[in-house]
């Protein structure tokens, strides 16, 4: 029956979209542990930057270290920016999985309402005498 066809495969279609969904949840974990590795890293650098700021004399020199230093303050609120677009979109992805997967029970749904009023159309039909046998043929 067309109908069962088409509710399996929209079953088969959700059960797809329920793995995107969980595979699309543990890249979402995975990117917000990333940003919380990211921002202590970001905090012992700008403390020690500040830190070396306020050295006296001889110490306070633009060395190897200093320019290091310089150079995780840039790179860190790059990385953590880039994360942080990177969740975004992936929590708009999954938005839109969500939605997906709702439309598809919803649908699936349907499928099953229609399915059943077709076979009680069939029942009443197979019940209800034929114009033929009305008129004696």
């Amino acid at each position: 029956m067309e109908l069962e066809d088409a509710k399996a495969k929209l079953i088969t279609k959700d059960s797809m979209l329920r793995k995107e969904i969980a595979e699309e949840e543990k890249s979402i974990a995975s990117l917000r542990q990333g940003l919380q590795d990211k921002e202590s890293p970001l905090q012992v650098a700008q403390s020690r930057h500040w830190t070396r700021s306020f050295r006296p004399g001889a110490d306070r020199c633009l060395d190897q270290p200093h320019y290091r230093l310089k150079d995780e303050l840039d790179e860190l609120p790059q990385s953590i920016e880039a994360l942080r677009e990177r969740l975004k979109n992936s929590e708009d992805t999954l938005e839109e999985l969500h939605r997906l997967h709702e439309d598809f029970s919803k649908d699936v749904l349907n499928r099953e309402h229609t399915i059943s009023l077709e076979r009680r159309c069939v029942t009443v039909r197979s019940l209800k005498p034929t114009q033929e046998k009305l008129q004696g043929l």
